[in-house]
């Protein structure tokens, strides 16, 4: 007899959708050309020599790179950029009216010798500093024509760093003030004047959330690290770079944090960046990058199991986090994220997510929906049979790394419109 579990939370809203173990017989599908999405998704970085347009102006939001990138490209821009800036600091080799104004200025910086890498920190509590710097990106923004900037280290927790301990130190000589207090003038001050502010970790300083229209966390799904091996890949010799998963416990509780946050503050989302390795294979005796395509899904699926918005980046070749299933809506959120023995699933108006762990064979389960679906993953179109429709979960195994790695499938109903 087949064991069957029913969902007990919000039934009326999930219309009673039951799941049961099922098995290959009850499924059915046939592959098809998916009709396009045309949804306009939230947010993407996207660098100007590794994509096309075409695919930036899909977003509502790209990050095109920084100020110099920008002024450097000889083509007309889309009209939804935002510029990256570094919040706290610049190196040595950048340069711009205003860096030469602050150079001439030494007291508006916090060191006077480099840190690091040839950087130095911007004194954010210096009233002229604060006046001249919002002056000049108001003005470029202008110039551009973007929307606003992206402000990476958007907190003052690197004074807590150890190297940064002098920093530090000069500026509690300085100041009674916290330096996140004045970083909040600058925000204010961008926005004040028409300009969109998105923030990396401003959340670290949670009252700046009411100073940003979007924070940003990056790796909190997946990160990249580089292995001990190397291998030429697509002709460039380098080490292997490989995908971590973050521990699930530790993603939903950034969930619940940020729903608290969200709840409190003014901002209007967290915008969950990711990073991904690219899939690797072996043709003709040769490696070569393909598209982390499981990955991409996985992020996005996690991140609508949340209630957040999720972009994978593939830095070895950026070109390869191109996927469509950024443009695709699934309408407003019908349940809270629900477990099913070790899957977790969520119902939207149009369809619905589903993540299993690393599988070691397929897995079937039918669902109580007598509707066709979309498996947009796979390209499939799958039909009802017996008053239900049966799902498969693949099996994820990466021969290159020795390991299975987790299945995140979106499913839409067939008769429901894609924009």
């Amino acid at each position: 007899m087949k064991r069957v579990l029913f969902f007990i939370l919000l039934p009326l809203l999930l219309q009673g959708v039951s799941l049961q173990q099922a098995t290959k017989e009850s499924y059915i599908a046939t592959k098809i050309s998916l009709p396009k999405g045309t949804f306009r998704p939230l947010y993407a970085t996207c660098l100007p020599w590794g994509k096309t347009h075409d695919f930036a102006k899909k977003f509502a939001i790209v990050e095109y790179g920084g100020i110099r990138d920008l002024e450097e490209l000889k083509q007309k821009l889309p009209t939804n950029i935002v510029a990256y800036e570094w919040a706290v600091g610049f190196y040595d080799d950048e340069n711009s009216s205003f860096l030469q104004w602050v150079r001439a200025h030494p007291s508006t910086l916090l060191n006077t010798k480099p840190v690091r890498m040839n950087d130095y920190y911007y004194d954010m509590c210096n009233a002229k500093l604060l006046q001249k710097r919002i002056a000049y990106l108001v003005d470029k923004a202008k110039e551009l024509k973007i929307k606003g900037y992206f402000f990476d280290w958007a907190n003052e927790l690197f004074l807590e760093e150890p190297e940064f301990a002098t920093i530090k130190q000069e500026f509690y000589r300085r100041h009674k003030t916290s330096y996140a207090r004045c970083l909040a003038k600058l925000y204010q001050g961008l926005r004040q004047k028409g300009l969109m502010v998105i923030t990396n970790q401003a959340y670290r300083n949670p009252f700046l959330l009411d100073l940003v229209d979007y924070d940003m966390c990056e790796s909190y799904m997946t990160a990249i690290q580089d292995t001990n091996k190397m291998a030429t890949i697509d002709g460039i010799t380098t080490f292997i770079p490989t995908t971590i998963f973050q521990p699930l416990n530790e993603v939903f509780n950034y969930f619940s944090l940020f729903q608290e946050y969200k709840k409190r503050y003014s901002f209007k989302e967290m915008i969950y960046m990711n990073y991904a390795a690219p899939e690797f294979i072996v043709q003709n005796g040769k490696i070569r990058a393909k598209s982390p395509k499981d990955i991409i899904y996985y992020n996005y699926v996690l991140g609508k199991l949340g209630g957040f918005y999720s972009f994978t980046e593939v830095p070895f070749n950026h070109a390869l986090e191109i996927d469509d299933i950024y443009f695709y809506n699934l309408g407003p959120a019908l349940s809270p994220m629900q477990k099913f023995d070790s899957y977790y699933i969520r119902f939207f108006q149009k369809g619905f997510v589903i993540l299993a762990p690393a599988l070691h064979q397929d897995r079937y389960l039918k669902l109580s929906i007598n509707k066709k679906l979309y498996d947009l993953k796979n390209s499939l179109l799958l039909y009802p049979k017996e008053n239900g429709v049966t799902i498969k979960l693949e099996s994820l195994y990466k021969p290159f790394e020795n390991r299975y790695i987790p299945t995140a499938k979106v499913f839409l109903y067939a008769d429901t419109t894609l924009h």
